[in-house]
């Protein structure tokens, strides 16, 4: 219910940073059922909220290990907005979602439109799967299945004819990267948390505030075992490493050399293709 009534109110603008920004409008629900702006506002909110909240427990719930869950489950990395919609470190719900669906075998889409300036001139489409060793694996191919998947749109912006890539040599440095070296760059880049709550405590502070003291912020502050400390600053070094990747190779938005992510939604992939091949179908 939350999501489909949060999805009502989306609402795309086209834009010069890539092919789509998402913001949400507070004012839709007046438009669609006659009531108020303000009451339109509340339930939307109201809404906002209470899919924070599940979503934090569905993190915590799929992390795929204890200090993850710890982490996912601890008021030092849950941040509250003043719309009280509860979140949490962009980089540990990727990690999260992404080990998870690699334990299912479940594909995903890159979805790369490049640009000169604000000029598009190609879309390329990478359908990632887990291969026998258990990997991700990347192709470029239209013969893609028709189950739905994550879907990871993003852009890469030249500022001239003379820095542009050949397209088959961009082509194959994608399908040289590990995808989820491209995931995990993207999400250690970006702010950990939204609007003004990124301003607040670093999520690289506040993992070495955990490290240091070795006691957690959750309600019974509950200590970590070494293990758990170790798994930390395991943590903390890939996303280290990940965010130097992503500022070296292009993968941010100061940088969007290699593949900066957007926008994650669902759909088919054959429909992603359809829309490359059949222009007018493409949602913008």
């Amino acid at each position: 219910m939350q999501s489909y009534m949060l999805t009502l109110s989306k609402k795309q603008e086209i834009t010069f940073a890539g092919p789509l920004r998402e913001k949400t409008d507070y004012k839709i629900l007046r438009e669609l059922y006659g009531i108020s702006a303000r009451l339109s506002r509340k339930i939307l909110l109201m809404h906002q909220e209470m899919l924070s909240f599940t979503s934090i427990n569905i993190i915590a719930r799929h992390a795929d290990t204890a200090t993850t869950r710890r982490m996912a489950s601890s008021g030092n990395y849950i941040a509250i907005d003043c719309n009280n919609r509860c979140l949490l470190p962009l980089y540990l719900i990727m990690r999260v979602l992404i080990n998870k669906m690699k334990s299912e075998n479940t594909p995903f889409l890159l979805k790369s439109e490049r640009f000169i300036n604000e000029t598009s001139i190609d879309v390329n489409l990478f359908f990632c799967f887990v291969g026998e060793d258990g990997e991700y694996k990347t192709t470029f191919t239209q013969a893609v299945p028709d189950t739905p998947c994550m879907i990871l749109e993003g852009f890469v912006r030249y500022d001239s004819d003379e820095n542009i890539i050949p397209r088959k040599k961009y082509i194959n440095k994608m399908l040289r990267t590990n995808p989820l070296y491209i995931i995990f760059s993207n999400a250690a880049s970006h702010p950990q948390y939204p609007g003004e709550l990124g301003n607040g405590t670093p999520f690289i502070d506040r993992m070495n505030k955990d490290m240091e003291s070795g006691i957690s912020s959750n309600p019974v502050g509950a200590v970590f075992n070494k293990i758990e400390l170790e798994e930390m600053k395991t943590i903390k070094q890939d996303y280290e490493a990940k965010k130097k990747f992503a500022e070296q190779e292009g993968c941010c938005l100061k940088k969007p050399k290699l593949f900066t992510i957007i926008h994650v939604f669902c759909d088919s992939p054959q429909h992603q293709v359809s829309s490359l091949l059949y222009p007018s179908r493409r949602a913008v």
